[in-house]
């Protein structure tokens, strides 16, 4: 599986998370039956990663909003958000500029385009302080 269609994959599951209360195991065998999203071990990886790691993210993020609150921000910028967080904080595998490119690409995909410049100046302001 490509970068890009691991990162959409666990975009889509932590995207999904934020509407269900089910344990990471339940949703990964959720999405595993509806054959809607790829299942990789690194698929699960991030996914499980970004839910283990969510309320650190979160702050990470909410440090870097200008004039917004994380409440505000829709759940499909947020999960990309989480996403991109946990692959510039934790895991640090990957250059900065790719991350948030391959972020905006999703921003762009899923949400609008004023989303994908939100999305755009929040993770570069998050790769400026790491």
């Amino acid at each position: 599986m490509k970068r890009h269609d691991m990162r959409k994959n666990a975009f889509l599951l932590i995207f999904a998370q934020s509407f269900h209360t089910d344990s990471e195991e339940t949703q990964l065998a959720l999405a595993k039956d509806s054959d809607l999203v790829q299942i990789s071990p690194s698929v699960a990886a991030y996914f499980n990663g970004v839910v283990a790691h969510q309320n650190d993210l979160d702050a990470v993020i909410g440090r870097h909003l200008k004039n917004w609150t994380i409440n505000r921000i829709s759940r499909v910028s947020l999960a990309i958000l989480r996403l991109a967080a946990y692959e510039l904080t934790v895991l640090s595998e990957t250059d900065p500029p790719i991350i948030i490119n391959e972020a905006v690409e999703l921003s762009k995909e899923f949400a609008t385009k004023e989303d994908a410049a939100y999305v755009n100046g929040v993770l570069g302001a998050i790769a400026a302080e790491r």
